[in-house]
């Protein structure tokens, strides 16, 4: 699988993603991609929540050009990986992103509320 990091700027240029090795191949998206999309990410976490529709239209351009085929060898990828908390103001379940992606959000809130189960179940 093949996945596109979305986020702040400083994530997606960090290696905060290289756990996924072996797993998953990690792309970032060229360093002006990067900005703008950091650019948008600060914008909407600016706005206390789900920014506009114009950012949110951008960065639906964005994602469905580097799906289909922004890698620099060409090549698309499988999904988009939204790893900023604010994108879950803007890519919900009342908008829904309508691209292939991965919501780090709601993975992680996922698993937050299975290890509180857990624990109110008497585990560790």
């Amino acid at each position: 699988m093949c996945i596109r990091d979305s986020g702040t700027a400083a994530v997606q240029r960090s290696a905060c993603f290289g756990r996924l090795e072996g797993i998953a191949e990690v792309v970032l998206p060229e360093p002006e991609v990067v900005d703008r999309i950091g650019a948008l990410y600060v914008a909407i976490a600016r706005s206390g929540g789900g920014g506009c529709a114009e950012e949110r239209e951008e960065l639906t351009r964005i994602a469905e050009r580097l799906l289909d085929g922004g890698r620099v060898d060409g090549g698309g990828v499988d999904a988009i990986l939204l790893a900023g908390t604010d994108l879950t103001t803007v890519f919900n379940q009342s908008t829904p992103a309508e691209f292939s992606h991965l919501d780090c959000a709601d993975l992680h809130i996922s698993t937050v509320l299975q290890h509180c189960q857990l624990l109110a179940e008497g585990g560790e």
